[in-house]
């Protein structure tokens, strides 16, 4: 597709909302404008597409949208003519101030707004182009299955907080680990305490090696706790809704548990199909979970990322420089993209684990540098970027030996203790 400065037939500027888009067509030749609107149909959409490519030959529009996904942008995303140009809604604001300081504001002249912005600055922004349907599939499974899981910690906190309030006894026998399935079916069974008090030792010892959970002396301990323990209110007031709470919320967390392990078996055969699982499923620390959220982060386009700075800076893991006449500063980005931000830095922080260089970077950081522990990970993030970078764009697997002899040549302070001949 020929995108060259001058070669678009037309300009378009859509303001999209849940039902209806507002357009703004600037047709190349000097025409007259058009403003209109569209509905949120596959039929209105699919006739307004025929139009342009009947109006316009077929030849190249390029179109400027405050998105990259949502149900319009899936619609356009395989029309052959159309170039998209996603706009990111801070930009349109300032440009729109710069035209009204007033801050006054509509669907129709936001969409003019987005049209003249990439009518007259389309040579500097950079065309959306979508990553292959593997890579599509892989990142909206990981992004649901991360969804999905803080649903689950949200479910987690609420039953804590229901259970302070009438039953703490189950928080005593469960600690931690409300959300396991051992937990969520212990509070099916007894949702009190009068009814857990009522149960015999044997089959609450059954109930235990049922789920697993065959250890005598732990047996031994639940079993006393339970014996000991005093209720906090008998007020049937208090008890029975926060009873049902408790029924509703562990109900939920089981149904959870078993769609996120279907989540994570579908994720898991998508991401063995792709043909760039090998680079990512070596990376130490990364494991079944952040394999595929890293692959999903540089994603099937080579040249989406020239260089390494490119997602860095994207993420949020590099600091941004800002210069003015003889000051210089540093700040990290706080609008990165949340969940590219946590990807990476959850993976520099899994890979201290198994990775012994890694540990050397980040205890240098702290000790000597007097980072906290949060911004050496993210310091750590920023080199293993570099290194998956440079992985991905010559489609190479991690070896930690080459990584090492070249920390050796380079004699850095951050190559590993060696380990002791015993």
């Amino acid at each position: 597709m020929n995108t060259t400065p001058g070669s678009y037939a037309a300009y378009i500027g859509i303001d999209w909302a849940d039902q209806k888009h507002d357009l703004w067509l600037q047709p190349a030749d000097g025409a007259t404008a058009e403003h209109s609107p569209l509905e949120q149909t596959p039929a209105a959409i699919q006739n307004w597409l025929q139009q342009l490519r009947q109006r316009f030959g077929g030849r190249t529009i390029a179109v400027g949208i405050e998105l990259s996904r949502g149900p319009l942008i899936y619609a356009l995303m395989h029309c052959e003519f159309l170039v998209i140009y996603p706009i990111n809604p801070k930009s349109l604001a300032r440009y729109r101030q710069a035209f009204r300081p007033s801050g006054a504001k509509d669907d129709r002249s936001d969409a003019y707004l987005l049209c003249l912005f990439v009518q007259t600055h389309h040579t500097d922004l950079t065309a959306w182009k979508p990553d292959d349907v593997q890579t599509r599939t892989l990142a909206g499974l990981v992004e649901r299955r991360r969804h999905w899981v803080d649903q689950a910690t949200v479910l987690q906190l609420r039953l804590r907080a229901v259970l302070k309030a009438y039953y703490p006894v189950v928080l005593e026998l469960f600690g931690d680990h409300l959300g396991t399935a051992l937990a969520c079916h212990f509070l099916q069974k007894w949702p009190d305490q009068p009814s857990l008090q009522k149960a015999r030792p044997t089959t609450l010892r059954q109930f235990f090696h049922i789920h697993h959970s065959r250890s005598e002396q732990r047996i031994a301990e639940r079993l006393q706790t339970i014996q000991q323990a005093q209720p906090l209110t008998q007020d049937e007031g208090v008890i029975v809704p926060h009873r049902m709470d408790a029924l509703i919320a562990s109900k939920l967390l089981l149904t959870l548990q078993h769609q996120i392990w279907e989540l994570e078996h579908q994720i898991a055969k998508v991401f063995a199909a792709h043909p760039d699982a090998f680079i990512f499923e070596g990376l130490p620390g990364a494991g079944a979970t952040l394999a595929p959220r890293l692959l999903v982060a540089f994603g099937s386009d080579r040249e989406k990322f020239p260089n390494a700075k490119n997602i860095q800076q994207l993420s949020g893991i590099a600091p941004i420089t800002v210069k003015s006449g003889q000051s210089e500063c540093h700040f990290f980005r706080m609008t990165a993209p949340k969940f590219l931000h946590q990807t990476f830095w959850e993976f520099a922080k899994c890979s201290l684990v198994s990775c012994a260089w890694a540990q050397a970077v980040v205890t240098y950081l702290m000790k000597e540098k007097g980072l906290n522990f949060n911004a050496a990970v993210r310091a750590l993030a920023f080199k293993w970027i570099r290194i998956i970078w440079r992985l991905w764009k010559n489609r190479q697997c991690y070896q930690e030996d080459i990584y090492l002899e070249s920390l050796r040549r380079k004699k850095s302070r951050y190559l590993p203790d060696p380990i002791p001949c015993e």
